[in-house]
């Protein structure tokens, strides 16, 4: 049994709507509905072709909040699960907040019904939308400082995506990651990096997960080394990664050298394989 999606609405979802809308996608047979589905399954049996709806409410915002639970092979990837709600915000004309790839609390994904999708973060305990909101879309270091004529290229290329973005810079190592700063004098390729730009976009903006970003961060970032020919360290948003290992969960690091002949992979900061070692 596992949850297939997880999504919270303003306003409660006319029950025999949503119940058609699941079983077009996913060909269920039956449904049924509960407060709690955990408290529930201690004392039920679930059967296959059932989806298990739980809804719970809170006081205020995105107060609805509806787990979806079936017994089936595969559960949808995250990108799925945005297309899913935003069919669902459409049809039901309403905006739907759900769960995005980053690890902070306080940050979700808006679905609006005219298929706008965008990050946005809440205030306090209760799901109330404080306004858009913008992660790093990645950051890179440089031997030698750019100078404005660089800086306007690179703003260029990725106005492609991101029509207003904050270029941030620092010779402070740790603004873009403590463990680069301490690690990288072990490869000679990466010493002469000093120079750190970090770059997050304004305003609101097209939602990505985390990997389709840093594809096109990368890409942005190859065309900009081609025209200014100058080495480029870069951290795609996916940099650090964590997953979970023997005795709990570590993260591993890694930049992308690019210069004039192709790219490499650093991995600086490898993850360890268990905290019981």
């Amino acid at each position: 049994m596992k949850e297939i999606v997880y999504f919270n609405t303003e306003q409660p979802l006319e029950k025999k709507s949503l119940e058609k809308f699941l079983a077009d996608k996913f060909e269920y047979a039956g449904f049924h509905w509960s407060a709690n589905f955990y408290d529930f399954l201690m004392d039920h049996e679930v059967h296959d072709h059932t989806a298990y709806i739980s809804v719970e409410n809170s006081n205020s915002g995105f107060k609805y909040h509806y787990s979806v639970f079936a017994r089936q092979s595969g559960s949808p990837t995250l990108n799925q699960q945005v297309e899913l709600l935003k069919d669902l915000s459409k049809k039901a004309g309403i905006s739907i907040l759900s769960t995005d790839d980053e690890i902070d609390p306080w940050t979700w994904i808006l679905i609006e019904p005219n298929g706008e999708i965008s990050t946005v973060h809440t205030e306090g305990e209760e799901l109330v939308v404080a306004g858009p909101y913008n992660f790093t879309f990645g950051a890179f270091s440089t031997k030698i400082n750019l100078t404005d004529p660089e800086l306007e290229i690179l703003k260029k290329i990725i106005a492609g995506l991101y029509q207003h973005i904050e270029i941030n810079f620092s010779t402070d190592g740790t603004s873009i990651s403590y463990d680069f700063d301490q690690s990288k004098n072990n490869f000679s390729q990466l010493q002469e990096f000093s120079n750190y730009y970090v770059i997050r976009p304004v305003g609101k903006n097209k939602w990505l997960d985390r990997n389709t970003k840093s594809d096109v961060f990368t890409s942005f970032m190859t065309e900009f080394q081609n025209q200014v020919k100058k080495e480029l360290c870069i951290f795609p948003r996916n940099f650090s990664e964590v997953k979970n290992i023997e005795g709990g969960s570590d993260h591993e690091e890694h930049c992308i050298l690019l210069t004039a002949i192709g790219h490499e992979k650093f991995i600086y900061k490898p993850r360890r394989k268990s905290w019981k070692s």
